[in-house]
């Protein structure tokens, strides 16, 4: 079998399976003829992107290649042939462990890697992995182009004559220095719009999904003036499993019966939610007092806002969509700007958001869907 590209919208990612325990004799016709990805083609994936780098001219011998990931691979097998594909190559891996998406490619601009490498499947379920990668300085994604010749340069590979390959360059652990990194970053008053003030009267259910945000989500949510529940930050349960977004795309609310006995059933952070503001119902109705909940995906780069609606006791499910205009109408009021500002989503996008922040004055362009093409813009 034959393709000229393996990856997807945003990298590559799909069910895993052991090199032992499949037909194939090698990781490539694992992936074409099986469909899965073994900890053989982690290796060889890694170590194909960063010499493409060095034979292009954009890295050099021993430069930095940050690589972190979700909790998914609770072998580790994964994580280290990927590890040892990036030293095999000639660069020097930094290892940054659990972390949400979003902190390593933030220090990978921090130290100046030459790439960055994400093991992790998003939002797809527990039994799937997969590898995202960031492009050293500018932080993009790659492109269907670069798609193209990585995957050419995949097939063409020999992992026989990687298998035997030797470490040629060295291996270091930076976990503490990118967790400070990017918990600094965030908890910058410049860099979001949560104070205590705001917060004050309000309670909010954090659901991380099982995912790369537990271990440092309690750290990052620490506010004195609002109620803090965390759910789902136990990666043994399953990373996505009856937690984060996947199972919300494209639900616009979920009834009380849903949570209480139907579809949603079992899902504790709509529990929590239902039950605190059914608590509260009265409060909620005659002041401005709200039940929120942030869900998270696996690998933290994704959010949802839900909201208790104390009028016909159900969820409301804000998505990416309607909260990128909430944003935009939070900088329209705290900033005066001399032409209108850029509003820029994708094709998939909701109608009805595009149509209100024309409205509320801002221009809008529209890409093709992943936040490649967003970054690009933004770059460029």
């Amino acid at each position: 079998m034959k393709t000229d590209r393996f990856q997807g919208t945003d990298g590559i990612r799909g069910p895993v399976c052991f090199a032992e325990d499949c037909c194939s004799s090698d990781p490539i016709s694992a992936l074409l003829s099986e469909g899965v990805l073994t900890e053989e083609f982690f290796e060889l994936y890694t170590f194909a992107y960063c010499q493409e780098l060095l034979e292009s001219g954009f890295a050099c011998e021993l430069d930095l290649a940050v690589i972190g990931w979700d909790p998914r691979d609770f072998s580790g097998r994964f994580n280290e042939a990927a590890v040892r594909g990036i030293r095999k190559a000639g660069l020097t891996a930094v290892v940054v462990e659990i972390l949400p998406t979003p902190a390593i490619s933030l220090y990978q601009l921090h130290v100046g890697a030459a790439c960055a490498f994400v093991l992790t499947a998003s939002h797809n379920p527990a039994d799937q992995n997969g590898i995202k990668i960031f492009l050293g300085h500018s932080n993009l994604k790659l492109f269907p182009e670069d798609d193209k010749r990585l995957t050419e340069r995949c097939l063409h590979l020999n992992y026989e004559d990687l298998r035997s390959a030797p470490l040629t360059a060295k291996l270091r652990n930076e976990h503490v220095a990118a967790r400070k990194v990017f918990l600094d970053f965030m908890s910058d008053p410049d860099n979001h719009w949560l104070t205590d003030d705001a917060l004050a009267g309000t309670t909010i259910i954090v659901d991380a999904a099982n995912g790369a945000f537990s271990p440092l989500i309690k750290d990052l949510l620490n506010y004195d003036a609002c109620d803090i529940v965390f759910t789902n930050c136990d990666p043994s349960d399953g990373v996505n499993v009856r937690s984060g977004v996947a199972d919300l795309e494209g639900v616009a609310y979920i009834s009380a019966d849903d949570i209480e006995n139907g579809l949603f059933s079992g899902y504790e952070t709509l529990q929590q939610i239902l039950t605190r503001g059914r608590e509260q119902i009265e409060k909620l109705r005659n002041n401005s007092d709200l039940v929120l909940g942030f869900v998270f995906d696996g690998d933290g780069d994704r959010c949802f806002l839900l909201s208790y609606d104390p009028y016909e006791d159900r969820v409301l499910v804000l998505d990416g969509d309607v909260l990128a205009f909430m944003q935009a109408k939070f900088l329209q009021q705290n900033h005066k700007w001399k032409h209108a500002p850029l509003f820029v989503n994708t094709v998939e996008s909701d109608l009805e958001v595009g149509r209100a922040v024309k409205q509320a004055g801002f221009e809008t362009m529209q890409f093709t869907v992943g936040d490649k093409w967003i970054l690009w813009q933004a770059c460029f």
